[in-house]
């Protein structure tokens, strides 16, 4: 299998039907050339080498851009959050700094659980 990338659709390269990437699709696809490319190895056949390296490198993409993408929104969360914390503290609105609290926590929480 050559690359899942004809005419500039990308729609293969990511598992989700909205083009985005996917951690778990794109360790699939690693893990898949990462067999791929063993078996080459043990027969002999360089194609499927060729073919198990490539598809390597397509999966770990796929992560590394569904890390990024992860990691930018725990920041966005974050920055919220604070900007809510702050304001609900500024006028005494309990419920704001909450959410802002809650909101900022989770951010990160998703920056760390996306690090590299």
């Amino acid at each position: 299998m050559a690359s899942n990338v004809t005419n500039n659709d990308t729609s293969k390269v990511h598992g989700g039907t909205n083009n985005e990437p996917s951690k778990v699709h794109g360790n699939t696809t690693y893990y898949t050339g990462a067999t791929k490319e063993q078996l080459g190895n043990l027969t002999g056949n360089e194609q499927l080498q060729a073919e198990g390296k490539l598809a390597k490198a397509e999966g770990q993409s796929e992560v590394n851009a569904a890390k990024l993408r992860n990691q930018t929104q725990g920041v966005k969360d974050n920055i919220t959050g604070t900007v809510k914390d702050t304001t609900g503290s500024l006028v005494g609105n309990e419920r704001l700094q909450a959410e802002g609290k809650t909101e900022k926590a989770a951010g990160h929480a998703q920056q760390n659980a996306n690090r590299y």
